[in-house]
């Protein structure tokens, strides 16, 4: 087994489109791992899940205006072993696409 990999991973992710909005969930979950390959018990990290949220909104043509909220209720986990993950965070952003 890979350092850092879990056996199990997963992430599952459903959205839906209303008119000119799109909303989606997103979960993110995995099985404990190990930070170094021999297995060690002080190496052993555990596992989590994390929600994730989004919305779209297509304000004009070839224009979109995003917001993602990643790990809504702020976990706190490890995905390398004595450095935290981010807490809860929100990203916005405008795209624009030429020609849409």
């Amino acid at each position: 087994q890979l350092p850092r990999r879990a056996k199990q991973f997963g992430s599952f992710l459903a959205s839906r489109a209303f008119g000119a909005w799109t909303v989606g969930a997103e979960l993110v979950a995995s099985a404990h791992r190990f930070e170094t390959a021999d297995e060690s018990p002080s190496a052993r990290m555990a596992g989590y899940a994390i929600a994730n949220l989004t919305a779209s909104w297509a304000f004009a043509r070839g224009w979109q205006a995003e917001a993602r909220w990643n790990n809504v209720t702020d976990k706190d986990y490890e995905q390398v072993q004595g450095y935290r993950t981010p807490g809860s965070n929100v990203f916005l952003s405008v795209k624009w696409t030429p020609g849409a």
